[in-house]
Order: C-alpha cells, then sequence, then structure tokens
C-alpha cells in the first residue's frame, strides 16, 4: 500500500483547493468573501467526525424564527413541528423582501404578522435592525414574528431519528489592524487584537442573540455551542438553557458571562497547513459526543420531532 493512504490523499487534495481559495480573499475584505472557505472547511470536517450512527449536515443562512404567540414565553412543552410549520408559513411570504438576506454587519429581521383579511389572506411586512449592544431589552410585541440568520448551523442527525445542533458559527472579519500568519497558538501578550476581537460587545451580543433564538427554535436542546470564526481563527461559546436569558428578557452583567465555558482562540489549521488544529478537530467531536450522550439519555422511544410530509419516508425500527 502506498505511504499516502486514501484519507491523506482525500487531505491533501482538500488543502490544496482550500489554499486556492484563500489565496483569492482579501484578509481584511466583507466577511461574505469568507463564505465559501467557511463553507468548505465545515463540509469537510462533517465528513471527517462522521459515523455509521449520525451524520452532519451543514446548513448555511439557517432560519431561526420565534414564533409570535411564543415570543418570551417558555417552550419547553412545545414541539418543533409547530415552529417548523409557522415557519414554512411565513417564509414564503416575506422570501422576495430584501430583510430576509442576512448582511455582514449582523442585520436582523423583524417580520410583523397582520390579522387575516377577509379573504383569510395575511400581510407581512420585514423591518430591518442590528443588534443592540445594550443590556436593556428592545420592546417586544406579541404581534412580531421575529427571526434571525446565523451565517451557518451545523446539524447532528442520528439514525435520521434524531436531529440537533451541533453548532453555531458566525463569521467575522479579520480586523484591519490583524494580519494573519500560520503559528502556535495565539496568547493575550503577543496576540492581543485576535482576544480583542472576539470578545467586541456587538460580536458577543449578536451570539448571544442567534443562541437564544436557537434555544428557542429547538424546545429539545439544553446545550447550544456557538463557534465563532474571524479570519482564520475560532472559538468557542458553551450556552446552557437554564443559564441564559430569553431574548429580551433583562440580564444584569456582560455578555461574555452568560455562556459557561470558552475555548479558544486557536488556529483553525495547523501550523504547516497540512490539515486541520487537533484542537479544532476536538471540538467538534467533543460537540458530537454531548449531543449524542443527550439523545442516549432519552426515554426508550422517545424520538425527535418529525416532518409531517417529508420528502423520504423512513422506517424509525430500522438500522439501515
Amino acid at each position: 500500500m502506498p505511504p499516502s493512504t486514501t484519507r491523506d490523499a482525500t487531505m491533501q487534495s482538500h488543502m490544496r483547493k482550500m489554499r486556492r481559495i484563500l489565496a483569492q480573499i482579501d484578509q481584511h475584505g466583507p466577511e461574505h468573501g469568507l463564505y465559501e472557505a467557511v463553507n468548505e472547511i465545515l463540509l469537510q470536517v462533517a465528513r471527517m467526525i462522521e459515523s455509521p450512527d449520525y451524520d452532519v449536515s451543514v446548513h448555511p443562512q439557517a432560519l431561526l424564527l420565534m414564533k409570535p404567540e411564543t415570543e418570551g414565553e417558555s417552550t419547553d412543552s412545545e414541539s418543533d413541528a409547530s415552529s417548523i410549520s409557522y415557519a414554512s408559513s411565513t417564509s414564503g411570504k416575506s422570501a422576495t423582501s430584501a430583510s430576509d438576506v442576512a448582511s455582514d454587519d449582523g442585520s436582523v429581521s423583524e417580520t410583523q404578522i397582520a390579522d387575516a383579511d377577509a379573504d383569510g389572506a395575511s400581510v407581512a411586512s420585514d423591518e430591518t435592525a442590528k443588534p443592540s449592544t445594550s443590556n436593556t431589552p428592545a420592546r417586544s410585541s406579541k404581534s412580531q414574528g421575529k427571526k434571525r440568520y446565523p451565517d451557518f448551523v451545523t446539524h447532528l442527525s442520528f439514525h435520521l431519528a434524531h436531529r440537533r445542533v451541533l453548532f453555531v458559527h458566525e463569521v467575522k472579519r479579520l480586523p484591519q489592524d490583524l494580519t494573519f500568519t500560520l503559528g502556535p497558538r495565539p496568547t493575550p501578550r503577543n496576540n492581543p487584537g485576535i482576544f480583542y476581537a472576539f470578545t467586541q460587545a456587538d460580536t458577543q451580543e449578536q451570539i448571544l442573540q442567534q443562541v437564544q433564538f436557537a434555544f428557542q427554535r429547538y424546545p429539545l436542546e439544553n446545550q447550544i455551542r456557538a463557534m465563532c470564526i474571524i479570519g482564520l481563527f475560532f472559538e468557542v461559546f458553551v450556552y446552557e438553557r437554564h443559564r441564559t436569558p430569553q431574548f429580551d428578557e433583562y440580564y444584569d452583567g456582560k455578555v461574555l458571562q452568560i455562556c459557561t465555558s470558552v475555548i479558544g482562540p486557536h488556529h483553525i489549521f495547523n501550523e504547516r497547513f497540512t490539515g486541520y488544529n487537533p484542537v479544532f478537530i476536538a471540538e467538534w467531536k467533543k460537540a458530537a459526543d454531548v449531543k449524542l450522550k443527550a439523545i442516549k439519555n432519552l426515554a426508550k422511544g422517545e424520538r425527535g420531532p418529525v416532518a409531517a410530509k417529508p420528502f423520504m419516508q423512513y422506517d424509525f425500527d430500522s438500522e439501515n
């Protein structure tokens, strides 16, 4: 057998592709310029950590929708299927709205749902606002359906019977005063600018809001990890449901104090650019292990929500 295994050959091909993509991206250009590279990264690592028991998928610009009738209320007892149904009914009405496209500055869409007219039709209007960096909650209305579009959401699907959020991913451009170079792990002393970039109030506020909406959208989740990618550095923030205030709920203190754990910042790639930083891969595996443990702790026979009209039928009693 040749020295390079199929896996090694696949990684070599992937890294060659990544080098070509990154060579065409301005370090300090708009963040959407990074989406192509980040999408390739997420897809590759997803393939690397998958097993016969579970799959990992990447959902760009995933919709996290907060239903108006449940906004600000506990949703632990609600089914995820009802949220899916509401998302389907409202997304079609606002599909052509410019505010449905997430922007580089972390814009927020809020859909105001009007009462149905005599013919049963409803009118939806979108308005866009930037996330607030204040601890004072914005005024909310029961008639508003609010939504967020994280840059990416990765899901773990276990035997097609369970689907969990692996990460909510937020991508940011590299600050103008920083120049990316491969090397050892950044330190506060040698790389203060990198640490500052991850702790900026607007970035932390945006990540928190994405997590709050994810908890609302997925009532079965008790822990959500957010991965912030700035340039080619990453940091992971771990949030627990019981410690995370609901959206628009007042909280006293710094946003960063809400998460229970912070990992990073670290490089995504190894120092030689021959593959990924082992820490990066380890965080994905750790996230997958947490989700698998939560699934296995469910009562026997309990399953996640199933779409009312799926594209493909699946026999949940089958091991195939």
